[in-house]
């Protein structure tokens, strides 16, 4: 079976660390935090590391509402 690099594609890393989901994300390490503790992001543990699985990343973003506008 031919490797992803041999197949000619660079596939995305399918779990991303908490750093790398908050430079994707573009808000900082207590936001990411508060969206984990509130259940509306996913992410596993890996022996003593947390990582936060690309589909999770999509499903946070799919559930983000579309019509959000700042109060008067």
């Amino acid at each position: 079976m031919p490797t992803f690099v041999e197949r000619g594609a660079v596939e995305a890393p399918r779990l991303l660390s908490i750093k790398d989901a908050c430079r994707l994300l573009g808000v900082s390490r207590t936001t990411l935090y508060g969206e984990m503790a509130a259940g509306r992001l996913r992410s596993v543990t890996v022996g003593r590391r947390r990582f936060i699985p690309s589909d999770a990343i999509e499903a946070f973003i799919a559930g983000l509402p579309t019509d959000y506008r700042r109060p008067a």
